[in-house]
């Protein structure tokens, strides 16, 4: 038996938009947005712990793919392309990372834009 239903989008949600009526796929979701945020700002600023984000998204978005496929193709492209724009660098920073704003505020320059 599946354990797909049909999602709402909704906007604000770490796990990109998507709200259900399932709480285990929900507490998937955020982890998911969690987990891609904090990756992204390891890559950018050299985190040793990167591959281990790293491992750990991959897992959670396994168990997404298996429990309700219907919702991982219908917004699973839209992750990637929000995912990738977190991709930045130290020299190139982003006001969605908390290392950056750290760094600016440290600098006393204005966040980061």
């Amino acid at each position: 038996m599946s354990n797909d239903h049909p999602a709402q989008v909704g906007a604000g949600r770490a796990g990109g938009g998507v709200r259900t009526l399932d709480p285990r796929l929900d507490a998937m979701l955020v982890r998911r947005g969690e987990l891609v945020n904090r990756w992204a700002e390891a890559v950018a600023h050299g985190y040793m712990h990167s591959v281990d984000l790293l491992d750990q998204l991959i897992e959670v978005e396994s168990l997404i793919a298996y429990g309700w496929p219907r919702i991982w193709l219908q917004h699973s492209r839209g992750w990637f392309e929000r995912d990738a724009a977190l991709v930045h660098s130290a020299s190139n920073p982003s006001p969605a990372c908390p290392t950056c704003r750290a760094r600016a505020a440290a600098l006393g320059a204005p966040e980061a834009a």
